[in-house]
């Protein structure tokens, strides 16, 4: 191999830099690794591509140099010399694969898988590094303290909602809306209450009279989100469960809440980190809260409204 022939190989300048050189081996590697490619000669250029690599990022870190036998030492041998030395680091890039033990071949191939592990590793890292700068040093760490101090005071709220326990409350009659529809073996009823809409899940074959029903509600302190419907007609009693509550839904929504605030003991430049915590913090938190805070009016409901 020479150095024209390395840059061939990863279709590169001979003159490229370290950066145009890693550049190159990535997309090679990548494309040739046997785990993906299952060409029979995909190993042998596998370990090509690599020997090739680390040739010429030595040359152009100056880890080495070209080494040139007495009967090839011409300008033009200079510029694309063979490792023809006894005493080069890279003679045994020179050695065809054929006249290879399997030893010395598997050998090759290890070193060769480990570089272009330890590469792609290296690639993420700088990747998430400046992934993770950009969230630190930009607005985006700014906002997310901001949601990590909503979140806190959501979850302390929607904790204490759950603790305190609920209250049950009879209501008048008046302030239920009633929808009921039927076919020709049952009545399907609807109830809205306070804004929230429930469907009975054993649907009755006779009509109700709103003036032969007594509607009970439980409902938590903080919130007063309403969490189970009773009522009695004709003698029988019915129930209605929401299908959406955070008082059966705990701990799950106070440690959605925290999050924010917990990702700032935890702040590393790995992918878990940038792409699930940081992405949370700036668009998935938002969009939580808002749906958490508007739905069925529970903002409203806080403040009494």
């Amino acid at each position: 191999m020479t150095r024209n022939e390395a840059a061939q190989i990863l279709g590169i300048s001979p003159q490229a830099n370290e950066k145009a050189i890693k550049k190159a081996f990535r997309k090679k590697a990548m494309k040739l690794h046997p785990d993906r490619n299952k060409a029979p000669n995909a190993r042998s250029q596998f370990i090509q591509v690599h020997e090739a690599y680390e040739y010429l990022s030595d040359l152009a870190a100056g880890r080495t140099t070209e080494t040139y036998s007495h009967s090839t030492r011409t300008s033009q041998s200079r510029s694309s010399s063979k490792f023809r030395s006894p005493n080069h680091k890279h003679r045994h890039y020179s050695d065809p694969y054929e006249h290879m033990t399997r030893e010395e071949f598997e050998e090759r191939y290890e070193r060769a898988k480990r570089a272009a592990f330890d590469t792609q590793n290296r690639k993420d890292a700088e990747i998430h590094s400046n992934a993770l700068d950009e969230y630190q040093f930009t607005w985006r760490h700014t906002f997310a303290k901001y949601m990590a101090g909503i979140g806190l005071v959501l979850a302390i709220l929607f904790t204490l909602d759950f603790v305190l326990g609920t209250v049950k409350e009879e209501i008048p009659s008046s302030e239920v809306e009633i929808t009921s529809i039927s076919d020709h073996y049952k009545i399907y009823y609807y109830l809205t209450i306070h804004h929230v809409d429930y469907s009975l899940s054993n649907p009755i074959r006779y009509y109700l009279k709103r003036e032969e029903i007594r509607f009970f509600i439980k409902r938590t302190h903080i919130f007063k989100d309403i969490i189970r419907v009773d009522f009695k007609a004709n003698n029988n009693q019915f129930y209605l469960k929401p299908d959406y509550s955070s008082y059966g839904s705990f701990p799950l929504v106070p440690l959605l809440m925290l999050i924010p605030l917990l990702s700032f003991w935890f702040e590393r430049p790995t992918f878990n980190f940038v792409f699930f915590v940081v992405y949370y913090n700036l668009y998935v938190f938002p969009i939580i809260t808002l749906i958490l805070l508007f739905h069925d009016g529970r903002l409203l409901r806080l403040f009494g409204l």
